[in-house]
């Protein structure tokens, strides 16, 4: 190719004698045949030049007029097109109109990016199939049988098509119910498909996905890319936003009904038959993004509204009724939530239906319209229920009656019941049972409430897919010493185990992966379950310990059990977290009796759970298998109802069943007191102009983290726009390794984060990429630290640095900085104290 050198009036000859072109400011290249970073065009085209790029922000523009001006897309605003409108949140290029609106279920406007963190659910198919069914086309009766598990291939099959229809994967329970926080992000999943043989097989025209709402909505997803005629896996990765999908229809979809299906989700299908014909359908693996409060470790999930809602609603996006509420029978989207018409005779109602229950001072009906039999009056205008007539026989509801029963006509109620028939708990209780001493369970709700009611949902396990990514690690009691490698897998048993070496004989423990830790707050009145086994040298003796440590917001527990484990089978292990289980809390008057309080305290944030892994003085071997903690969910189970979880009405600032967590617009004020075990949640006082904020690590001073265009202390500092970056649109993948840590207090703990760019060809087009910076900054703090050593590569770089193990849990996040410090990347990691300080000093 011949150039014409019009770019540059001189040049010179490089170390490798080529001539290089000096170019004029906007190109690049030996010849100056390219455009600069910033700069547009193509020199190659005859009568074409390079020229400044537009200064319009590329995720929130369209193009420009003829004068040059920004033309904006739908949601986004300014000169340059870089904010959003009122009303809308999260400028970005995956957005077709710029910004999100505020949706929250019609019912408020006000509304920014959640603060919370993306997690996943997930399924492999290792030791079982995990409830996973096929149903056809009709979606009316899906079944299992004849379904395979191929522990080999890990994965499910199914070859017995008898009739040349679609079928579907019908996914389980843990993937329905309330999915809001699965907005803006992906369902992936994995398949095999194999035509008969010989050539008779169409493809057929079914939706790839369907995803069918309580709220009677049937959306269905078609991918770009079939499966094809192989038996070659092939993945599927389905965007959770609204102009992928369609309605059953054939109409687009917006966000309102994306929004509105995910808030209780009836039903997910996942084709599993693509031709007229199939010979064998196979689903290797399904993963569903979703959100957290907690801190995973992974990317914010900006997309996920988080809504400042009226009195009567809850849920990030409004989209259930608050404790003392219900469903009437109109609404814009859903219907809307109204106070629990009861004629002041109670504050509970059911949160569907609205049929009150645990009426007072003798009243009954859906209303509490009506006098008990034996009792008169009209309590519709405010008449007492009084007692009439002769004395009826009693009639006693044995959950609520002491021992004695019936003395003189006249039921005998134990502590927290009351009525004629102690068959109704007390104000401040829940939960009547026969179980229960009291009768009924002293609300909790972290004591910024005396207002409870038994919740509505369902029990359901949290069980862990033990594979090769498995995050346990062993560690003895005190996390000194830590053994994370050296495990054997067995993937169809679901175990892990470990053989250790003749000279060591520390007492150990497992340590649970993270999904088990957190706000497990629900999980209290189920189990903890798993499976153990073990293997002794001979004259080695059993030890009488702690077999399971929980610790969390400062508090320890353990359960120890009464009899011994055997050595060489399976001991099978169920561990109810109730007091009634004789769970032992350690303080400063040694062990005593773990209270409702003190397992509710560290159900609401666990650090930790340890399982013992060395029952015997001389311990050869350990292996641990079937892994599961009962927790509570919103969508039917077919188990019990999750009796022990209550259901508290929380004041102002305060979100959760538990209000174990603070809303929208709130920070957590640690501070320990009798009255507030888990602290106090106060206003951010940040102008209204946050996204979020939290006390630093002083926990004396409240850090805002203020809403895009805001800055300052209290945001209260309007930020002056910016150029854009073209940088801010370059994708990078950010690691962090270790990727949690468990260790002593005062270890020093070395990381590694790392940052790749997705598009080579983007970051090296980016404006001045080589001058991007690594920080770290510590969310408790809020002190940022920007790297100095880096080890730059092709498309990213490396930093390394130290961390020192508190007293309490850390969150350590690495940020990817580019030349004007916008966050381009983050990932973080906990640093979790093996224990908390008073326990750490009183060993």
């Amino acid at each position: 190719m011949i150039f014409t050198i019009k770019f540059a009036r001189t040049c010179h000859l490089n170390t490798d004698g080529n001539v290089v072109c000096d170019c004029q400011p906007g190109y690049v290249g030996l010849r100056c045949e390219h455009c600069a970073p910033g700069f547009t065009g193509n020199p190659l085209q005859p009568g074409d030049t390079c020229r400044p790029a537009s200064q319009c922000d590329p995720q929130g523009t369209l193009g420009q007029d003829a004068d040059g001006r920004c033309l904006c897309k739908e949601y986004s605003a300014g000169p340059l097109c870089n904010q959003c409108q009122p009303n809308t949140f999260y400028l970005s290029n995956r957005n077709q109109f710029g910004c999100i609106a505020c949706f929250c279920m019609g019912v408020s406007q006000q509304c920014s990016s959640s603060s919370w963190y993306r997690d996943t659910l997930g399924s492999v198919f290792t030791s079982s199939t995990n409830d996973f069914r096929l149903t056809d086309i009709a979606k009316e009766n899906a079944f299992s049988d004849g379904i395979q598990l191929n522990q080999d291939g890990r994965e499910l099959l199914y070859s017995s098509f008898g009739r040349p229809e679609v079928y579907y994967w019908s996914l389980p329970n843990k993937y329905l119910g309330d999915k809001v926080t699965s907005y803006g992000g992906f369902l992936r999943y994995s398949i095999r498909n194999t035509p008969v043989p010989g050539g008779a097989s169409s493809r057929n025209n079914a939706p790839d996905v369907e995803l069918v709402s309580e709220n009677n909505i049937n959306l269905q997803y078609f991918s770009a890319n079939a499966s094809q005629s192989t038996n070659a896996p092939q993945t599927f990765v389905v965007p959770l936003l609204e102009q992928f999908w369609q309605r059953n229809d054939g109409q687009k979809t917006d966000r309102e009904h994306l929004l509105m299906a995910l808030a209780d989700v009836q039903a997910i299908y996942i084709k599993a038959t693509y031709f007229t014909n199939t010979q064998e359908a196979a689903l290797i693996s399904v993963s569903l993004d979703t959100a957290t409060d907690q801190n995973t470790g992974r990317e914010r999930a900006f997309e996920v509204e988080q809504c400042h809602c009226p009195p009567g609603y809850t849920g990030l996006s409004c989209e259930d009724c608050a404790f003392g509420y219900t469903r009437a029978g109109e609404g814009i989207y859903l219907e809307l939530c109204i106070p629990c018409e009861c004629n002041g005779l109670s504050n509970e109602c059911d949160p569907e239906t609205g049929d009150c229950r645990n009426c007072r001072n003798n009243t009954g009906g859906s209303q509490c319209e009506q006098c008990l039999p034996g009792f008169t009056g009209d309590p519709t205008r405010g008449q007492q229920c009084s007692p009439h007539g002769p004395p009826l026989p009693c009639n006693c509801d044995p959950r609520g009656t002491a021992n004695n029963g019936c003395v003189q006509g006249a039921c005998q109620c134990k502590s927290n019941v009351e009525g004629a028939s102690c068959d109704r708990c007390r104000n401040g209780t829940f939960g009547l049972s026969a179980n229960t001493i009291e009768g009924c369970e002293f609300c909790f709700c972290s004591g910024v409430s005396t207002e409870c009611s038994q919740s509505h949902l369902y029990l359901e396990q949290i069980p862990v897919q033990i594979t090769e990514e498995h995050h346990f690690i062993l560690t003895d009691e005190q996390f000194k010493v830590t053994i994370n490698e050296g495990f054997k897998i067995n993937l169809a048993l679901n175990e892990i185990g470990y053989t250790f070496p003749p000279s060591r004989r520390e007492k150990m423990y497992w340590s649970l992966p993270p999904i088990f830790t957190g706000n497990q707050i629900k999980s209290y009145g189920g189990k903890l379950e798993y499976m153990y086994r073990y293997f002794e040298l001979p004259y080695a003796r059993y030890i009488q310990d702690k077999d399971i440590i929980i610790s969390g917001n400062g508090v320890v527990i353990y359960w120890a059990r009464t009899d011994d484990l055997r050595p060489t089978i399976i001991n099978s292990v169920s561990v109810r977290l109730h007091p009634s289980a004789n769970w032992y809390r350690i303080d400063e008057r040694g062990p005593r009796r773990a209270s409702r309080e003190d397992i509710l305290t560290v159900l609401a944030n666990i650090d930790t759970i340890l399982i013992r892994a060395t029952p015997s003085t001389d311990t050869s071997s350990t292996f641990l298998s079937d892994i599961s903690l009962d927790t509570a969910v919103d969508v039917y189970t077919a188990k019990p109802y999750a009796a022990s979880v209550e259901n508290c009405r929380c004041p102002p600032g305060y979100r959760g069943t538990s209000c174990e967590a603070c809303a929208s617009g709130y920070y957590k004020d640690p501070s320990y007191s009798n009255t507030h075990p888990l602290g106090t949640c106060r206003p951010c006082p940040c102008n209204g102009k946050e996204e979020s904020c939290h006390l630093d690590h002083s926990n004396r001073d409240v850090v805002c983290n203020c809403l895009p265009g805001y800055s300052g202390r209290y945001c209260d500092e309007k930020t002056p726009d910016k150029l854009p970056d073209l940088s801010n649109i370059v994708e990078v993948k950010v690691s962090m390794t270790p990727s949690r840590v468990v260790a002593p207090i005062g270890q020093q703990v070395a990381f590694t984060c790392t940052y790749q760019a997705v598009n080579l060809t983007a970051y090296n087009e980016a404006l001045e990429s080589s001058r991007w910076q690594v920080a770290i900054e510590n969310l408790d703090s809020g002190l940022r630290t920007k790297l100095s050593d880096l080890i730059r590569f092709e498309g990213g770089a490396q930093a390394a640095f130290y961390a020192v193990v508190g007293c309490v849990k850390q969150t350590i996040r690495c940020l990817i900085l580019n030349r004007n410090d916008t966050v381009v990347g983050t990932v973080s990691v906990d640093l979790v104290p093996g224990l908390n300080c008073f326990y750490h000093q009183s060993l």
